[in-house]
């Protein structure tokens, strides 16, 4: 949920009497005030009355990690870690404790602890993943996506309420949204199969490569490849049709004690990826790389950093400029620019569709090697 919360943010550099690309105002601040608690209401509003996986009543949700923890102890620098925002301000100030880091609240604390014992145990990496660890993934990927969707839902339902000038606006997006919903909701279930089958090939690992050095950034998500490596669309991000479903990749770098594990995997017999994994297996091993770090840095924000490779990437401008290239539109959302949505919306999805489009295919010359 980082990249809703940018503009929350803005708070504390108006406190301090900071400027971010102007002065703000006494009305800018109250504004972002406004972003926030209309924010903390959508999480209390979004709460389920029971676990999303085993279906039981429960009053007190766990913080469950979207990234395991053992890798984000292997980077923490005195127990905390450092994230990246998918905003105008890509690389941000802000560390967190391993505790406090990439979590949500959708399961219980029976099944947190439970259902994800395997791929959560470092131990495990000794050999290739199996297929249980690898359903495993997926699941926790979009049992942390439902949460984000559920979320932004009553947040737009009250930015409408907010400001009924631009129902367009929010009545889009909660379209959207409960769209990604549906498709979330169907690949929990795959996965959920998955797991339980795991003698079975549900999904197929396109990429596991293990590192003989720590890596200084921890990530793991699903995403929605908009295009491969000769510019042709996988995926059209600005799709409306019920029956067009967002067809996803899984990518996960996890830091261990003295060496590193990076994967990728999909669907098993996914066909729209098939041109995008035959592209990646031609690329050098340091190319392939490089690939996994576009994806990674530029598709998602559940990544979290050492922070010396922050203070290190807070002033290279290829790296900032790739961590803003998924940018989604909701990062920018606040009183101001909902009153003038009408024009920016369509300027920002264009540029963000041809940024996106454009990375895979220079990747090698424009990303940091992991």
């Amino acid at each position: 949920m980082e990249e809703l919360k940018y503009n929350i943010e803005m708070l504390q550099m108006a406190d301090n009497k900071k400027d971010y690309d102007g002065n703000l105002t006494e009305e800018d601040i109250e504004n972002y005030k406004e972003v926030n608690r209309i924010f903390s209401k959508a999480e209390s509003i979004a709460k389920l009355p029971h676990c999303v996986l085993c279906e039981k009543e429960c009053s007190s949700f766990c913080n469950s990690h979207s990234v395991p923890k053992f890798a984000l102890s292997r980077i923490a620098e005195n127990g905390k870690v450092s994230e990246t925002l998918k905003s105008k301000m890509p690389l941000h100030e802000k560390s967190l404790g391993v505790k406090q880091t990439g979590t949500f609240k959708l399961i219980c604390n029976t099944c947190d602890n439970e259902r994800f014992q395997d791929y959560e145990d470092p131990s495990s990496y000794s050999a290739n993943p199996t297929n249980k660890m690898i359903a495993q993934i997926a699941m926790k990927n979009y049992l942390q996506m439902i949460y984000k969707r559920l979320v932004e839902r009553e947040l737009f339902t009250l930015l409408g309420e907010k400001f009924p000038q631009n129902k367009s606006f929010t009545e889009e997006n909660l379209f959207i949204k409960n769209l990604d919903l549906i498709g979330y909701l169907s690949s929990l279930k795959y996965a959920q199969k998955a797991v339980e089958k795991s003698n079975d090939k549900y999904y197929h690992l396109y990429y596991y490569k293990v590192l003989d050095y720590v890596v200084p950034y921890a990530a793991q998500a699903v995403v929605t490849l908009v295009c491969d490596f000769d510019d042709k669309v996988i995926n059209d991000l600005y799709s409306l049709s019920p029956e067009y479903k967002m067809k996803d990749i899984h990518v996960a770098v996890f830091p261990l004690e003295k060496t590193s594990v990076v994967m990728l995997f999909a669907e098993d017999g996914e066909k729209r990826y098939r041109n995008f994994y035959k592209q990646f297996k031609k690329l050098s091993p340091e190319d392939q790389l490089a690939a996994v770090n576009y994806i990674v840095f530029a598709y998602t924000e559940n990544v979290f950093l050492n922070s010396k490779l922050q203070n290190e990437m807070k002033e290279n401008k290829q790296f900032i400029e790739l961590c803003g290239q998924g940018t989604e539109i909701l990062a920018q959302i606040t009183p101001s620019t909902m009153h003038n949505y009408s024009n920016y919306s369509k300027i920002q999805k264009e540029n963000n569709i041809q940024s996106i489009s454009k990375g895979l295919a220079r990747h090698h010359k424009n990303t940091m090697q992991i």
